[in-house]
């Protein structure tokens, strides 16, 4: 399937970090020095972007009309649902009932 990587960072035992693509059915992944100058899909609003330096810090690098927002919906629903299952949110009453 051939498609723009929604990237997610993603640190190794090692102390190694490398970047994946955040859909399940996709198993690509490259170290960040590879990624600069890419094309690459804003987890947030669809749109395409270049990476640079700055965006590949964050953990999941994204287009600059989304930098500096404070994004809390992703657009897309398809984008929605591979990140969904990329990566699990627990909510915080969840985290704290056996604590009471």
């Amino acid at each position: 399937m051939k498609h723009f990587h929604i990237l997610k960072r993603v640190r190794l035992k090692s102390t190694k970090e490398i970047f994946m693509c955040a859909d399940p059915e996709c198993n690509w992944t490259r170290r960040k020095e590879y990624l600069i100058g890419k094309k690459f899909q804003c987890p947030y609003c669809i749109n395409q972007y270049i990476a640079t330096p700055e965006m590949l810090r964050l953990r999941t690098p994204h287009c600059n009309s989304c930098t500096g927002e404070k994004v809390t919906t992703i657009q897309d629903p398809l984008v929605a649902q591979i990140l969904e299952k990329a990566i699990q949110v627990v909510p915080m009453s969840e985290l704290h009932k056996g604590t009471e």
